[in-house]
């Protein structure tokens, strides 16, 4: 069975030419190897031409800004209720949680129902059109495959101040896979 294999150039080159040059030897060897040739693909611009979610969304990134977290934060918050308030009871105070939870539960308690099932809604949107119009999932001729990094490579020290905590949009490459509920592989 064929393999397409896509090159995002949303995400890629990336800012860091280090990193460039190690995905695309990557994506050379599985074009050496699979006898095939990469395919170049904009995301937002197949996006603005399908406009799924009709002609008001043509912004992939601003469509998806929220769409990545909301929904997990709110969620979150509400699965954990019983934990808080058991927790309360018992001990007299709250749980101690980790600066990020602490984070994501304020942010989570802030968003409406509504929100979260338009963000929700807008990730199926997402996660179907990829699905169908981007990794075309149904064939039974091909198989497609994306090659992006999963953030910019550039050290990360543990002595260094960790960066503000900030909702990671549902555009981001990190959220592609979770978001279409598909296997993710990882190569460092």
């Amino acid at each position: 069975m064929p393999i397409k294999v896509l090159y995002p150039l949303d995400y890629l080159p990336t800012s860091n030419p280090a990193q460039t040059r190690l995905i695309d030897k990557f994506v050379e060897g599985l074009e050496s190897a699979l006898h095939i040739t990469r395919t170049e693909i904009s995301l937002a611009e197949c996006w603005k031409k399908d406009c799924p979610d009709g002609p008001e969304h043509t912004d992939i990134a601003e469509y998806l800004k929220l769409a990545g977290g909301y929904p997990y934060y709110r969620d979150s918050y509400d699965d954990l209720a019983g934990f808080r308030e058991e927790y309360a009871k018992k001990h007299g105070k709250p749980p101690f949680v980790q600066k990020a939870m602490r984070w994501q539960w304020d942010i989570g308690k802030t968003i409406s129902v509504e929100q979260r099932d338009m963000y929700w809604r807008r990730s199926e949107i997402y996660r179907l059109w990829l699905l169908d119009r981007v990794f075309n999932a149904d064939s039974k001729d091909s198989r497609t495959i994306m090659v992006f990094p999963i953030e910019v490579g550039k050290p990360n020290y543990r002595e260094s101040e960790p960066p503000p905590f900030s909702i990671l949009s549902g555009y981001a490459s990190l959220n592609m896979a979770p978001m279409m509920r598909a296997p993710e592989l990882t190569a460092p």
